[in-house]
Parts: structure tokens; C-alpha cells; sequence
């Protein structure tokens, strides 16, 4: 009787785990959504709107990803910040899929109630994606992306920091970018350091 009682006990415990461990196949994975928290920028390299070659630094920015040993490359977004389209370079040494994407991203000291996203939701720690490329083919070489801050729908993204991602045989590389279409959209410390054009 005793064992009968323990089975019986543990069988809700089985199928409690069982329903959580289960994936709803209704919804789609990977496609609108990161599983970590939102990208924390700790700084940016400021580029001009000719060059992806740096004119300042503000704040501990990351540096460019560069791979010698496998010719993989993503260049600094520019212009940095940016208040119209930005331009990507990257490069890929040899055949393979490359994906590009980006996603919301803040400074240390920003509050995640202040975040939305470009349908006025509020961003949570599954951070909006929006994939410029996925999963293409690409032959070796150098290539230019223009990205235009319009999501898969064709609607303004806000202003705010952004974290890209290049994707390539394995390899992740990242850098991050300011829209800024105002210059209040500016950090505080950043307005007096550089030119900002409407």
C-alpha cells in the first residue's frame, strides 16, 4: 500500500514538470525575440557619415570585431550616432550563411520602464529583434548594409541606443549604434562633444 501511495503522490509531480518542459508549437521561435536581458552599451565610437573610421570615443566603448585568422569583419556603424540611415560594412572570408540583426539596447543607468518599442510596447528582457538579414548565403568579400531605422513593417523604430549583430560560420560579432532624431535624444554628456544636424 505504501508504494502505491508514493506513486501516487509523485505522478502530479511528473506531469506539473512535464506541462512545463513542453514548447507551445504555436508560437514561433527565434523570430521576434532574444532570450537575454536588453544589450547594456557601455559606450560608442563616434564615426562621421563618410567613414566607419573613428573621429572620437565617448564614454568605454567595445571596439570593432575584426577576426584575422578567418578575414570576418563588421565595421562601427556610421554616422554615430545617427539621425537618418547608417551604413555597415562587413566581411567574410569564405562561403557561408551571415545573418544581421539588431536589438534595443540602454546605458548603465537607464531605467527599463522608460524603453519602448517601435509599437509603443514596452520592452521586456525578451528584447525586440529586427532581422536585416537571415541565414543568407554570402560569398567571400566586403559587403555594405544601409539600414534606413524602419522595422519589417516599414514603421520608424524610436529613437534610443541599438546593439547590432553579424553573424557568420559560427561567429558572433556586435557593435553598437545611437538614433537620435532629436538632440534631447542625446545623453546629457554627449550633446557639447559633438555636431548634431537635424
Amino acid at each position: 500500500m505504501k508504494t502505491r501511495r508514493s506513486l501516487i503522490l509523485f505522478l502530479p509531480v511528473l506531469i506539473l514538470f512535464g506541462l512545463n518542459s513542453c514548447n507551445n508549437s504555436t508560437e514561433p521561435s527565434g523570430i521576434n525575440t532574444l532570450d537575454y536581458e536588453t544589450p547594456v552599451v557601455p559606450g560608442l565610437i563616434l564615426t562621421s557619415e563618410v567613414s566607419p573610421d573613428p573621429i572620437g570615443i565617448w564614454r568605454n566603448p567595445h571596439l570593432p570585431n575584426r577576426d584575422n585568422e578567418t578575414s570576418y569583419y563588421l565595421s562601427t556603424p556610421y554616422p554615430n550616432p545617427a539621425n537618418g540611415s547608417i551604413k555597415l560594412y562587413y566581411a567574410i572570408g569564405i562561403q557561408a550563411k551571415v545573418s544581421l540583426w539588431l536589438v534595443r539596447a540602454k546605458l548603465p543607468e537607464d531605467d527599463y520602464s522608460n524603453f519602448q518599442n517601435a509599437f509603443g510596447g514596452v520592452f521586456v528582457a525578451s528584447n525586440y529583434k529586427i532581422e536585416l538579414i537571415k541565414d543568407e548565403p554570402t560569398r567571400p568579400g566586403y559587403y555594405e548594409y544601409i539600414f534606413d531605422w524602419t522595422d519589417g513593417d516599414g514603421k520608424s523604430l524610436p529613437a534610443g541606443f541599438y546593439r547590432v549583430y553579424y553573424q557568420v560560420d559560427g561567429h558572433l560579432f556586435w557593435c553598437d549604434v545611437l538614433l537620435a532624431r532629436k538632440i534631447t535624444d542625446l545623453p546629457a554628456d554627449l550633446r557639447g562633444k559633438i555636431l548634431f544636424e537635424h
